[in-house]
This record gives C-alpha cells, sequence and structure tokens, in this order.
C-alpha cells in the first residue's frame, strides 16, 4: 500500500491468499490481465485511494477479476479514472462493492446475480443509463445502498411499471441509504412506509435539480433530507419530514420568504440539527417576529418548536436576504421568545449579495447565547454584523459604550466582505472568545469591538488565541483611546500567504484563471464555472446577484456542448429557442464574446 508502484505486469501464484491491499497506489496505470488468475480464494481486494490522493492513471481492471469466485469485497473508490469494471456473474459471493469516485459510465454485467451483496456505493459517478428496472430489488440483501450524487439524467424511470419506491421497500435488510427522488410521490410512499422507520442512516433528495451537497449539512449525513425545487418549485408542494429527520436542506424554494412559512411542513421533528438553505430567490429573512400573540404562545408553539433544537444554520446564495431577524420578538423576556434558538452553535452565511447586517438590533443577541461559530463569506453589501437601532445609537453617542453578550462564541471570520464596517460599534462580551479573522478583501473593516470579559475590565477575553489578517488591514485599523492596540496586539498573526489582494491583482487572476466567481452551471451545478460559460441572453430571473449583475441560465462548455445532458432541463425551464452568449474571462466587460442561437445547445 501507499508506494510507487507504477505498474503490475508479474502473474503470482497465490491460491491461499485472501486479502489483497493495493490501495494508495495512485502510480498503478495497469495491472496485467493474468494477475489474478492464480489467486482463487481472493476474499478482499482493495484498489481503493485517498480521497485527496485519486488515482488518476487506473482505467481498466484485468478480465481475471471475473473468476475470483470467492471474492467477498471489493473496493475500488476513488479509482477516478476507472471506466469500466468486468463482469461480475460469477461473483455471487461478493458482500461489499466500491465503485464511488470512480469514472465508469456504465454498471458492471452480471450486477443481478449479486444477491448476497450488502453493500453497494455508487456515490458520485457518472452512468450514460438510468439504473435498469428492478435491479435494486434483486439485491435484496443490501443494507447499506449509496446512490447519492449519480450524474445521469435518471436515476431511474418515473412511472412505468414497479416503482422506484417499493424497489427499495423490498429491501428489508437495508439500514443506510443515500439516494434522490425525481417526484413527491415516490418520496412520499417511501418515507410514509412503516419500513423507512428501520434506517439507522439516510440521505434523501427530492427534486429534479438535485445536487449533491453534503458540505453544507456535515459528513457523514445521517438522517439527511434534500428537498431541491427549480423555477416552478414551491414550498406549498412539498412534503413532509420523517420525524426523525436531523438535518434539513431546501434549494430553489422560489416562493419562501421566510422559514416562519415553513412550520406546516417541519412541526412533526423534534429533534432537528441542521438546516441549509440554499437558492431561495425571495428569503429576505431567516424569522419575522411578529407582535401577535398567537405566534409567540399557544399554537404558533406547534410549528416553532422545530428550531429549538437548531445547532447549525448555513444561508447559502441567497439573493434578497437583508438580515437575519426581521423585527423585534415581543414580549421580549418571554421563555418562548428565549428557547427558539436557543441551541444554535453555528451560523454560515455565504454569497447573499443584499445582506445588509445579520443581526439588525443587539437585542437580538439574547436569542443566541449559545452561539460558538459565526461566518460570514462572500457578502458584497454586508455593512455591519450587529446593527443599532436609532435608540441604540443615541445611547451610544451620549453613555459608554452599549455591550452585547455572547458567553460561548469561540470564532468569527469574515472573508472577502468588502463593505464590512462593524462587527459591534461597543463592548463585546465573549468570554470564550478564541479567534477572529479576517480574510481576503475586508478594507472597510476599520476598528473592532472592545472584546472584553464578563467584568468588563480593560482585559481581553482569556481565551483569545489568534486576530488573523493581512498587515495592511491591521496596520489600518482605527483604535479607541479606551481600548488601544496594544491590548489585542500580541494576539495578531499575519497570514503567511494572505488572501487580501488589490482590486487590480483579483481581476488579473480571474482573467488568467477564467474563473467565473460565484457562477453556478443551472446544469450540473459546478460551482464557480471554469473554463467558457454560456449564458442565455433572454433569461433574467434574479437567482443569483454577484459582481457582474442579475445572473439568469448559465450552463459550463462540457454541458452546453454535450446536448443529450441536459435538453430535458433545458426544455423544463422554457428555455429552448433562446439565444446564449459565451462568455469568457471570468466575465469582463465587454461580455459577450460571439452568439450561439439555442439549436446547437438544447
Amino acid at each position: 500500500m501507499n508506494n510507487m508502484i507504477s505498474k503490475v505486469s508479474i502473474s503470482l501464484r497465490c491460491p491461499k491468499l485472501s486479502t489483497l491491499f493495493l490501495g494508495g497506489n495512485h502510480f498503478i496505470s495497469s495491472i496485467t490481465h493474468d494477475f489474478f488468475i492464480h489467486m482463487q480464494c481472493l476474499r478482499v481486494l482493495d484498489l481503493r485511494c485517498d480521497w485527496d490522493k485519486a488515482n488518476h492513471h487506473l482505467e481498466s481492471l484485468p478480465d481475471s477479476i471475473s473468476e475470483l469466485v470467492n471474492l467477498h469485497d471489493l473496493r475500488l473508490s476513488w479509482c477516478k479514472k476507472l471506466k469500466k469494471v468486468p463482469s461480475l456473474a460469477k461473483l455471487v459471493r461478493l458482500r461489499r462493492l466500491e465503485l464511488n469516485n470512480t469514472a465508469i459510465e456504465e454498471l458492471p454485467e452480471g450486477m443481478e446475480m449479486l444477491g448476497k451483496l450488502n453493500c453497494l456505493n455508487l456515490h458520485l459517478v457518472s452512468l450514460r443509463e438510468t439504473i435498469p428496472l428492478g435491479l435494486i430489488s434483486k439485491l435484496s440483501a443490501l443494507q447499506e445502498l449509496y446512490l447519492g450524487g449519480i450524474k445521469v439524467d435518471k436515476l431511474y424511470d418515473v412511472g412505468s411499471g414497479e416503482s422506484f419506491a417499493n424497489e427499495l421497500l423490498s429491501l428489508k435488510e437495508l439500514e443506510n441509504l443515500n439516494t434522490s427522488f425525481h417526484c413527491l410521490s415516490d418520496y412520499a410512499s417511501y418515507v410514509g412506509s412503516s419500513k423507512f422507520n428501520g434506517l439507522k442512516c439516510f440521505y434523501l433528495a427530492v427534486g429534479q435539480r438535485f445536487y449533491y451537497s453534503d458540505c453544507h449539512l456535515g459528513i457523514p449525513p445521517r438522517a439527511t433530507v434534500q428537498l431541491c425545487y427549480s423555477d416552478e418549485g414551491s414550498s406549498q408542494n412539498a412534503h413532509f419530514f420523517p420525524q426523525n429527520t436531523k438535518r434539513v436542506g431546501i434549494n430553489w424554494f422560489n416562493d419562501l420568504t421566510r422559514l416562519n412559512e415553513l412550520g406546516w411542513l417541519i412541526k412533526d421533528v423534534r429533534e432537528l440539527v441542521a438546516f441549509a438553505i440554499n437558492m431561495c430567490n425571495k428569503i429576505e429573512c431567516i424569522w419575522w417576529w411578529s407582535s401577535s400573540e398567537e405566534e409567540l404562545s399557544g399554537t404558533g408553539t406547534s410549528s416553532t418548536c422545530w428550531i429549538q433544537c437548531l445547532e447549525i444554520i448555513n444561508i447559502y446564495e441567497c439573493p434578497k436576504l437583508y438580515t437575519l431577524f426581521k423585527g423585534i420578538p415581543i414580549p421580549p423576556s418571554s421563555s418562548i421568545v428565549h428557547s427558539f434558538f436557543f441551541c444554535l452553535k453555528e451560523l454560515t452565511i455565504a454569497d447573499c449579495h443584499n445582506l445588509k447586517n445579520v443581526l439588525s438590533s443587539s437585542r437580538l443577541s439574547q436569542l443566541l447565547q449559545n452561539l460558538e461559530e459565526i461566518w460570514v463569506i462572500r457578502c458584497d453589501e454586508l455593512e455591519e454584523l450587529i446593527g443599532e437601532e436609532e435608540e441604540e445609537e443615541n445611547r451610544r453617542n451620549v453613555e459608554t459604550p452599549i455591550a452585547v453578550q455572547f458567553p460561548k462564541i469561540k470564532k468569527l471570520v469574515f472573508q472577502n466582505v468588502p463593505k464590512l464596517k462593524s462587527i459591534w460599534r461597543g463592548v463585546m462580551i465573549c468570554d470564550s472568545l478564541e479567534e477572529v479573522r479576517a480574510h481576503g478583501n475586508c478594507s472597510e473593516l476599520k476598528k473592532l469591538p472592545q472584546f472584553k470579559r464578563e467584568n468588563q475590565s480593560i482585559q481581553p477575553p482569556a481565551s483569545l488565541k489568534r486576530i488573523v489578517g493581512s498587515r495592511k488591514w491591521w496596520d489600518s485599523l482605527e483604535w479607541d483611546p479606551a481600548y488601544p492596540q496594544n491590548i489585542l496586539q500580541p494576539f495578531f498573526i499575519e497570514k503567511e500567504n494572505p488572501t487580501y489582494l488589490e482590486e487590480e491583482e483579483q481581476q488579473q487572476q480571474q482573467q488568467e484563471g477564467n474563473v467565473h466567481s460565484g457562477v453556478a452551471c443551472d446544469n450540473c451545478q459546478v460551482r464557480p464555472i471554469v473554463g467558457n460559460r454560456y449564458k442565455c441572453k433572454d433569461c433574467h430571473d434574479e437567482r443569483v446577484v454577484g459582481t457582474g449583475g442579475v445572473i439568469g441560465f448559465d450552463m459550463c462548455e462540457e454541458c452546453y456542448n454535450t446536448p443529450s445532458k441536459h435538453s430535458d432541463f433545458v426544455n423544463q425551464h422554457n428555455t429552448k429557442g433562446h439565444t446564449f452568449e459565451l462568455i469568457a474571462n471570468g466575465g469582463d466587460s465587454p461580455v459577450p464574446v460571439h452568439t450561439v442561437e439555442e439549436p446547437n445547445s438544447a
């Protein structure tokens, strides 16, 4: 394992060998065709690679693998150039088959013979055709099935004969499942069945525009549901979440303006840990506090209890989001109100270019007393982490600085927020604070809060370890006489390879790399698009607002030049007959290089 072998060209006589590990040899380009002929007792064959040292050379396997009739485990994970696997028809004792992150375009022959298979992993492979109807049900011993992120026009045939949901329900031993459903009826049939409750771990995605985003919800994805809707998607068309759901992601909910509107949908989920919001065009805030007594007590609690256990909230590419909470809870001292986000530990907001502040008032910090980390990334219009009401601003001008308390906060991270001027204009009591980071362009952040202990002594929190940023940013900071620079100077760490670049340097980098920052391919969901980008001139749906203005319907070069990959998707979004333009060099102006008519792109 983990050596520099580039070619296996010998045939070994090892009739009693039961286990062979060749994993980690990412220089292997070929294995001789008769290498496995004299290994009839082989039970475990491991050729997999580490995910960060993927095998970039091995493209095929010798046919002699097909004769390993005693093989139990065949592990080929992360062999990223492996295009074909020989027939498995004779490997009837096979228990585990790992083909995830390989380059196979079709399933191996003889899969239907693997009646003893316990684990099948096809995560992130690209198939030319759907999974054959009836294949899954023939693998009746499956305990683990991973189909998440398969790149194929349709994972299975919808509405023809036995449904995909029924095939899954026939797997009586299934414990771990990662898959997507094309339609709500299949999803509802499956999660509504009593057999579903036997799963120990699941990652379920619903919707035509599904893309695998485990990074948004954590790894491993346990008890996760992703609802993915396209332009016609509506939260009103969504279905229920299983009661034991731990993580939820919603994507492209184009009528959703705040999470209050999801109360009826998630009200039965009592142990929700993480919630991710991706590319919801109309969402303006996470929660809209109402003065209605009904919402703060009584019947209102039944539809809000799901947020009381939330530990993680992640928000990505929501172009109209401008603050986290709208309004101030009344009464502010209500125990019901204070329990709403009581467990929240991590908050991440990225690529939300209309965001003005995260909290509109310091009073809202009372809701986040267990918050440990705040990450704000690439939010072009963000000016404040915590804003001020008029009353607070007047008090600040005539009295001692107003203090906000975040007793559990450990990390504050800001990356490429060019208009950020203030984290908080007063005192921040944060006895657990360990780290503050200002990466990329944070050039307008000229003043840090007065980080203090609970007793408000001039000393910074005892837990503070580092403040990380560029030397240029640190030297540009302005300091209050009551809280001079020398207090925090010992904690400053200059980043060795600072990401802060002058605007001209940033533009030059994008030109050289031809990277379209913040722009995703609407077909394959690769983000950002690298290389040529094809933009529909007729689509302006305000899905994302970036530095180049409104971005509508975009495709990467590979998807654009492969009509079979996206023809159904183009038709679904009414872009057939539209004109596409080629955008190169990261989208620098002038944008159009040339115009291509739709017949070449659909």
